[in-house]
């Protein structure tokens, strides 16, 4: 499992001490040639023991002679898988900033990739989604093409210790039920087959957001392609208009969205009367004058 790094950067690399990201930070360590590692951890503290995770990491932190930077937030056990992610990747692209890193690498494998696959056709996920999780400049997933298999036996093999998460076997999360349920019932072959579509879909989305992005530049106007013409944009058919909401929410760094989210903005982008307000994320909202739609933040 060879893993490339820029030599002479810094990367920060998500350890939970699970076998995944144990895994991971050996590599990492074995293979850096000059390049920096920052071992970042997140407690959601959302169930007993987790700060025993947190300690666990420090320390193999140490062992490696390595900086080790930590955080815990105490969600609570209600907390949704959604606001754990998101929790969790303000942190670590926080790291990124403050230790000014290339990027950030994380432990997503193969099995991770299919399990997303499926999840996010079960949700509806648009084309980036159906995909699957890819690797980019600031992300980097050097395991998405190693088994599960292969990683716990790479560990074995190396006698690497790591911690269990006991919330890995409840089935009331979506992802534990597609691990242990629906996957199971797909054949090798199928999983092949599978990857190869996801791998044929990702460079036809590569294709298509270089041309959005290009399109978005040209056509929005004012305050760093946060503004464009109402005008323009009703005039779209609605499956462009879908594409356009969606690359610009991206661009702006609000989380993907579903097909049916994003069909619902485009209706309300295009019927609201001047004045009114959409909330796409927390912290961002659209607002609608008569002349254009204009992303606020």
């Amino acid at each position: 499992m060879k893993i490339d790094l820029k030599p002479s950067q810094t990367y920060v690399a998500a350890v939970s001490g699970g076998v995944d990201s144990v895994v991971l930070l050996d590599l990492l360590a074995k293979q850096a040639s000059g390049s920096r590692l920052i071992v970042a951890h997140f407690d959601h503290g959302v169930r007993p023991g987790s700060d025993e995770d947190a300690r666990f990491v420090e320390r193999l932190a140490a062992d490696y002679g390595l900086v080790f930077v930590g955080r815990r937030a105490d969600l609570g056990a209600g907390a949704s898988e959604a606001v754990c992610r998101r929790a969790r990747y303000d942190f670590l692209y926080q790291a990124v900033a403050d230790f000014k890193a290339h990027a950030l690498v994380t432990a997503h494998h193969l099995d991770d990739f299919l399990e997303t696959v499926v999840l996010n056709f079960q949700r509806g996920g648009r084309r980036r989604g159906l995909a699957g999780p890819q690797s980019s400049e600031q992300l980097f997933r050097p395991l998405l093409r190693v088994p599960k298999a292969d990683i716990v036996g790479y560990a074995e093999a190396q006698r690497l210790a790591w911690r269990e998460d006991p919330t890995n076997l409840d089935l009331s999360y979506r992802r534990n039920y597609v691990r242990h349920h629906v996957m199971p019932k797909f054949s090798d072959e199928q999983k092949r087959r599978l990857l190869v579509i996801c791998d044929e879909l990702a460079a036809a989305n590569r294709r298509l957001d270089d041309f959005l992005d290009n399109y978005l530049r040209y056509k929005s106007y004012r305050r760093e392609g946060r503004v464009f013409s109402r005008e323009w944009f009703n005039a779209l058919a609605d499956d462009q208009a879908a594409e356009v909401v969606n690359a610009w929410l991206l661009r702006h760094r609000v989380a993907d969205r579903t097909s049916s989210q994003i069909r619902y903005i485009v209706v309300k982008l295009k019927t609201l009367n001047p004045g009114k307000v959409i909330v796409v994320d927390p912290e961002k909202n659209i607002r609608l004058t008569k002349r254009s739609l204009r992303l606020e933040f």
